[in-house]
């Protein structure tokens, strides 16, 4: 579906990010699956609804979006990509201790936002 260049395409699988109420609580594989494809499509209009997606309760889909709006490249995505490349920790919240040498999900989250960032300073 992520190779079709239509405006139905684009506007479903923004919806699937969580855009529209009835779409929010789809799992986080599907919002995750509606970031990657929409790379594929590199449609300007995908950009404001991934950045909103950098403040998803999931760290796949926060990396995910990352990913794509370094791929896609729109200067808009530079500021929300900085706040996002530093992993939020919460008070009071037991993280589980990481495998040695293995980032958490949300370290791998900052870790593809400050990517997008270094893809995005390559296009200056």
């Amino acid at each position: 579906m992520g190779e079709l260049k239509d405006l139905r395409v684009i506007e479903t699988l923004i919806e699937l990010l969580g855009e529209r109420d009835s779409f929010r609580k789809e799992s986080s594989s599907i919002r995750k699956a509606a970031a990657e494809a929409l790379v594929y499509l590199g449609d300007r209009q995908a950009v404001e609804p991934l950045i909103r997606s950098l403040d998803d309760h999931e760290p796949s889909v926060r990396q995910a979006a990352a990913i794509a709006l370094g791929k896609i490249g729109d200067f808009r995505a530079i500021m929300p990509l900085m706040r996002a490349a530093t992993p939020k920790f919460q008070l009071g919240v037991i993280y589980p201790m990481p495998v040695p040498f293995m980032p958490s999900p949300t370290q791998m989250a900052a870790q593809a936002a400050q990517e997008a960032l270094r893809r995005l300073n390559s296009f200056i």
